[in-house]
């Protein structure tokens, strides 16, 4: 057994992406995959008439792997970085997460993009205005992330490692950009 001062550093930081990760993928798959459940197993009629969750590649893929991981490479750099969450960063992260959302929403609605919860172009149900929420927050954490990066490029002790997480980063979200097209169209 390690003592205290024996542990190494990536070892005793672990308990946080743990819980970026469980937390993203409760989020993002979780709510949205447990209710498409719970609206199967008791025969409700919007799941039949309209496309669920569970049958979205860029759901199932998308929001429970590629997000969390996504999510939990981000915490680790923000470990590193120890950003100073009252700075105006993170209102331009916030308002900016927020912007983003609302245009995809629009797009859904201008689009007719009708799913089980938009059922008519722009009628959103509860868990329309949820995913709303969610995917302001999760664009926010993302423009947080990106924020502290270009404050952080230069820093010379992490250079690599950033490089490293920002390429992994890119590669997700065009895997997960690529699960959206091919749901879509």
């Amino acid at each position: 057994m390690k003592t205290p001062d024996k542990v190494n550093k990536h070892e005793a930081g672990w308990p946080l992406p743990a819980a970026t990760a469980l937390i993203s993928f409760t989020a993002a798959l979780g709510v949205s995959g447990g209710t498409n459940i719970w609206m199967l197993a008791t025969g409700n009629e919007l799941i039949k008439k309209h496309r669920p969750t569970l049958t979205f590649r860029s759901a199932i893929f998308g929001d429970g792997m590629i997000l969390p991981f996504i999510n939990t490479v981000m915490i680790g750099s923000l470990q590193r970085w120890k950003p100073r969450l009252g700075s105006g960063g993170t209102l331009v992260s916030i308002a900016g997460g927020s912007a983003i959302s609302l245009i995809f929403h629009i797009a859904q609605g201008r689009g007719g993009m009708v799913n089980w919860t938009m059922t008519k172009p722009w009628r959103w149900n509860l868990l329309g205005y949820y995913h709303f929420v969610y995917m302001s927050t999760q664009f926010s954490y993302m423009l947080l992330y990106f924020t502290q990066l270009t404050r952080h490029w230069t820093d010379e002790e992490h250079a690599g490692k950033q490089k490293k997480d920002l390429a992994l980063i890119a590669a997700n979200l065009l895997a997960f950009g690529l699960l959206l097209y091919t749901d879509y169209y």
